[in-house]
Parts: structure tokens; C-alpha cells; sequence
């Protein structure tokens, strides 16, 4: 098996090997070249920030471990999860459902309510107009019916006095002849005298 190298990953060697910065993975102190050797401040200055660098790279690699973890317990957990949120979402669904035809027949119904409140306005105004006309037919019957009773009153005055003076008439006549029998002639006529006043 033969391994052959990329050009960019020789190009990154060669960057490790002439730069004086150790990369990492590498050893902690930085190759030293035979020309320069760095002074000891530099060299505790870049063991600081390799020391920062490769903490900071434990904190990310936890953190990373920690979300790996995670996603392997989401990942455990989501069927479950999905499994038990599937009733309640069916039921969700059917619930939804039954709201879109509650509020279809809501809709209807409330078409139906308007329809039937135009329909009692036009009842309430023909009634209006009923009892206004029944009432003005019981006014008119009324004042007719006064004034019949009132001719019928009338009528009924005028025969009560044609009788009564045709019972007068009559009244007077048998006392006439009653009294011509029992009393004579001449005290008949000063008995009539006495009636006519």
C-alpha cells in the first residue's frame, strides 16, 4: 500500500518547519533553528499561549463530547418522543378537525339567525300593521255600531211616545165612556175638562 502525500499537506509542513510558532499536535517548545534562538520571555510568553490554546481546545472538545452525548440521547429519545406525541397529535388533527366543522355549521347557523331576524322584522311590521288595521276596523265598527244604537234608541223613543199618546188617546176614551155610564152625561163633560188640562 503506497501513501502519497497531497501538495497542501507538504506545503503545511514546510510551514511547520520554517515558522518558529509550535502548531498544534506538535511538541510543546518549538524547533529551534541553528541560526536564532529566541529569547527565554518569548519562550515563556508562547508556552502561556500554548497553554491558553490547548485549554481552550479541552473546553471546546468537552463541550463537544457533551453535545455528542446529547445527540445520541436526542437521537434515542426522538422516536419514542415521536411515537408518544403521535395520539395527541391525531387527536390534535381531529380536534381541528371538528373546530372546521363547528365553525362551518357555526357559520351556517349564524347565516340561518339573520335570515330568520329579517324574516321577524317583516312579521313584527305586518303585525304592527295588522293590529293598527283591526284597531281602526273596531274603531269604525264601534262608531258605527254608537250610532246605530243611537238611531235605534231614537226609533225606540219616538214608538215609546207614539204609544204612550196612542195609550193616552185610549186611556182617555174609557174613562169618558166609563165615566158616561156610572156618573150621567153632564158630569162627563167637566170630567173630560179636568183630563184635557
Amino acid at each position: 500500500m503506497m501513501i502519497t502525500a497531497s501538495p497542501s499537506a507538504s506545503s503545511q509542513t514546510e510551514t511547520r518547519d520554517s515558522s518558529h510558532v509550535p502548531a498544534l499536535g506538535n511538541s510543546l517548545l518549538p524547533s529551534v533553528s541553528p541560526v536564532s534562538v529566541p529569547p527565554p520571555a518569548f519562550l515563556a510568553e508562547a508556552f502561556m499561549i500554548r497553554l491558553g490554546i490547548e485549554e481552550r481546545i479541552g473546553r471546546i472538545e468537552a463541550t463537544q463530547k457533551e453535545l455528542e452525548v446529547n445527540l445520541k440521547v436526542s437521537k434515542e429519545w426522538w422516536p419514542r418522543m415521536r411515537y408518544e406525541n403521535e395520539v395527541p397529535y391525531k387527536q390534535n388533527e381531529e380536534l381541528a378537525w371538528r373546530l372546521r366543522a363547528k365553525l362551518m355549521k357555526n357559520d351556517e347557523l349564524s347565516i340561518k339567525v339573520r335570515t330568520l331576524h329579517a324574516e321577524l322584522k317583516k312579521v313584527t311590521k305586518e303585525h304592527k300593521m295588522d293590529i293598527s288595521r283591526i284597531n281602526a276596523d273596531y274603531e269604525n265598527a264601534m262608531a258605527t255600531l254608537k250610532c246605530n244604537q243611537e238611531e235605534a234608541f231614537e226609533g225606540f223613543k219616538k214608538n215609546i211616545l207614539k204609544m204612550l199618546s196612542n195609550v193616552t188617546v185610549e186611556l182617555k176614551s174609557n174613562i169618558f165612556l166609563y165615566t158616561q155610564v156610572v156618573i150621567g152625561p153632564f158630569y162627563v163633560h167637566w170630567t173630560l175638562m179636568l183630563l184635557l188640562r
